[in-house]
């Protein structure tokens, strides 16, 4: 006849009584793992954010071709949209005088130039561009531009790395990019996913950490509720 002893001596009810006892603590161990996923998708949001904001920049002047005026110089664009030119400078100066800039597709044919009438400019790694005329590109193209400039006394400025240009001519060369359009709002774009990126990681961080709590208050709570009836 069985008393309900193990063979070691133990009352197997003991442990049919433990189980029972863990299956009644609320809220389950699973939010622990919910706490946690919070707090990756948030850090990992935000990390998307950050990466979306460098990579940004990165595209806004790895995407520019820089040139010396006058002179002629062929840049290659692999999609259609809108396109412009802009006057580069590590400071501010007025635009030079006498500058006249066309554009025409390297097989011929001239392209359409709007000129942009703005004072304003916008700095990318402590360098300012000021967008001086836009262009519209249909298809993937090679564009060529010819530039033309009054003379000034000043010493000629040296030649920046890359690109293909012929026909410099001595006096004040002033740095000229051409590349995709951006405007001050892409910046602002930018700069806001900055600040997203931090309140995702924030909320994720945040919620886990009130779940994690208050998933610890409970089920201490719930563990001496328990421990009281036995």
């Amino acid at each position: 006849m069985s008393n309900g002893m193990g063979s070691g001596g133990f009352d197997n009810s003991q442990y049919a009584q433990q189980a029972a006892v863990e299956q009644k603590i609320r809220p389950g161990g699973v939010w622990y793992f919910l706490a946690v996923v919070f707090l990756l998708a948030g850090l990992g949001g935000g990390g998307v954010m950050v990466y979306q904001f460098v990579t940004g920049f990165v595209e806004i002047t790895s995407s520019m071709e820089h040139f010396r005026a006058p002179g002629e110089f062929e840049a290659a664009f692999d999609k259609p949209g809108t396109y412009a030119i802009y006057l580069v400078g590590d400071h501010p100066r007025p635009e030079p005088e006498n500058l006249t800039v066309t554009v025409t597709h390297k097989g011929g044919g001239e392209i359409a130039l709007a000129e942009v009438y703005s004072s304003g400019s916008m700095t990318v790694n402590d360098e300012s561009f000021k967008q001086l005329y836009k262009f519209q590109l249909d298809q993937p193209a090679t564009v060529v531009v010819r530039t033309q400039t009054g003379k000034d006394p000043e010493a000629t400025l040296p030649l920046p790395a890359g690109g293909k240009q012929v026909g410099i001519n001595s006096g004040y060369a002033p740095r000229l990019a051409v590349g995709p359009e951006f405007m001050v709002s892409d910046i602002f774009k930018l700069i806001g996913k900055i600040f997203l990126g931090i309140g995702l990681a924030a909320v994720g961080f945040i919620a886990a950490l009130v779940i994690f709590i208050v998933t610890i208050i409970k089920r201490g709570n719930c563990k001496r509720r328990l421990a009281s009836l036995r």
